[in-house]
């Protein structure tokens, strides 16, 4: 359920190169809160999107975005919503 999810064999180490999306994160255990991360080269999998490419230099630069678990806080920041079936 990863865009670009790849992976190698656990004995085969050695001899395959390893690819996958780059991923950094530091996680706060007492306050989630306080979490950050990024994912290059964006987080979102559709080319189109203005999230494609958009943590490239973040990456470069050793930047990092809030990690949101509040629920006030996803909807604070939501650029939008989706609502898939049911009732919103």
């Amino acid at each position: 359920t990863t865009v670009f999810a790849t992976g190698v064999h656990y004995y085969d180490l050695a001899n395959n190169p390893v690819v996958g999306p780059p991923n950094r994160m530091i996680l706060d255990l007492s306050d989630w809160g306080n979490s950050l991360s990024m994912v290059a080269p964006g987080q979102s999998g559709q080319p189109g999107s203005k999230h494609y490419d958009d943590q490239v230099e973040a990456f470069f630069t050793q930047q990092y975005h809030p990690m949101l678990f509040a629920r006030q806080d996803v909807e604070a920041q939501a650029e939008g919503v989706l609502w898939l079936g049911g009732k919103g």
